[in-house]
């Protein structure tokens, strides 16, 4: 399996976490886990993957700060993906909706379906 570049398991119902055993797939490129029941931090050694490119991780429960798992390399992601984002109230005020921080994420969604490029985002607060 060391070979594999592409993983899909979306929409699948899958719940628990990531298993850090995936970290283990050097060469893959497409880590596609979003619309499941998983929670949990995604595991530091998934900062290792090098080959990583696209990462959709939204539509879960994660939770925790990317920046120690996925963020600290190199590379940037061409697509990154999670539930990182606020969504307004309408009074002013943003819900927080996600209980993950992730700056390296190149869209940030609020309900698994709406997502916005980060630089839309304002983390100062």
């Amino acid at each position: 399996m060391s070979s594999l570049i592409y993983l899909s398991v979306s929409g699948n119902a899958l719940t628990g976490s990531l298993p850090e055993e995936l970290a283990k797939l050097t060469n893959l490129e497409s880590l596609r886990v979003h619309w499941n029941q998983l929670e949990g931090t995604v595991p530091i050694a998934y900062g290792e993957m090098s080959s990583l490119k696209i990462v959709h991780l939204e539509g879960n429960s994660f939770q925790g700060n990317l920046e120690r798992s996925l963020c600290g390399r190199a590379s940037p992601y061409q697509n990154f993906l999670s539930d990182c984002a606020t969504r307004p109230e309408g009074n002013g005020k943003e819900e927080i909706l996600a209980e993950v921080t992730c700056f390296c994420c190149t869209e940030c969604c609020f309900d698994g379906a709406s997502c916005q490029t980060l630089d839309k985002f304002n983390f100062s607060n």
